[in-house]
C-alpha cells in the first residue's frame, strides 16, 4: 500500500511540475530561441536599400507602400484596416562564414502587429523579396512596449518576449509566388 501511495504522489507531482513549466513557458520561445531574440535585437543593423520584386520584362521595381502591406494582408489575413509604418531593412549576423540575415520589416502604426519577410541582395542597394521566410507576430498587451515583435534569425523567424499574449505566425514560400503576386497586383495600387 505504501509503495502504491509513493508512486500516485510522485506521479502527480511530476505531473504538476510539468504542468507549472509549460504554463510559465507558454508565451516565451524556448530557452535557446529566447537567447536567439536578444542577441538578434542586440546585433541587428537597419541598412539602407529598396526592397522589391521582378517585373515581366526583368526589371527591378519597388513596390508601392500599399502593394507591399497588401502582400502582408494577404499571406497572414491581416484586416485592411490595419496601417502600417514605412518599411525598414534589417540585417543580423548569420552563422559564422555564412552570409548576414536580411529581412523587411515593417510595423502597425499602433503596434500591435509587426511582419517580416527574407530578402536575397541584389547588389546596388537592391534587395528581392524572396519569401523564403516570413512573420508575423501579433499581440494588444505589448503594443507599446515593442515586445512581440517580428525578427529573424538563424533559428527562423521568432517574436521578442512579450509579458501578455503574443501570437505567431510563419509562412514560406517561393520568391516565384512572392515575384507573380507583386507583377498580378502591382496595377491595383
Amino acid at each position: 500500500m505504501n509503495r502504491t501511495k509513493l508512486i500516485l504522489l510522485t506521479s502527480f507531482l511530476f505531473v504538476s511540475t510539468v504542468g507549472i513549466f509549460i504554463a510559465c513557458n507558454k508565451n516565451k520561445p524556448s530557452a535557446n530561441k529566447e537567447a536567439t531574440s536578444v542577441d538578434a535585437k542586440g546585433l541587428q543593423t537597419v541598412i539602407s536599400g529598396v526592397v522589391g520584386y521582378i517585373d515581366e520584362e526583368e526589371n527591378f521595381q519597388e513596390p508601392n507602400h500599399a502593394l507591399l502591406v497588401s502582400f502582408f494582408q494577404h499571406i497572414f489575413d491581416i484586416p485592411v484596416e490595419v496601417e502600417f509604418n514605412p518599411y525598414t531593412i534589417h540585417s543580423v549576423p548569420g552563422d559564422p562564414g555564412q552570409p548576414d540575415i536580411l529581412y523587411v520589416y515593417l510595423r502597425s502604426t499602433d503596434g500591435t502587429v509587426s511582419v517580416t519577410s527574407s530578402l536575397d541582395d541584389l547588389g546596388g542597394g537592391n534587395y528581392l523579396m524572396d519569401g523564403e521566410k516570413s512573420c508575423e507576430c501579433k499581440t494588444i498587451d505589448c503594443a507599446t512596449t515593442y515586445g512581440c515583435d517580428a525578427t529573424q534569425t538563424t533559428s527562423g523567424c521568432i517574436c521578442s518576449t512579450c509579458e501578455g499574449e503574443c501570437e505567431k505566425k510563419s509562412t514560406a514560400s517561393s520568391t516565384g509566388y512572392v515575384q507573380n503576386y507583386f507583377i498580378t497586383n502591382a496595377s491595383s495600387y
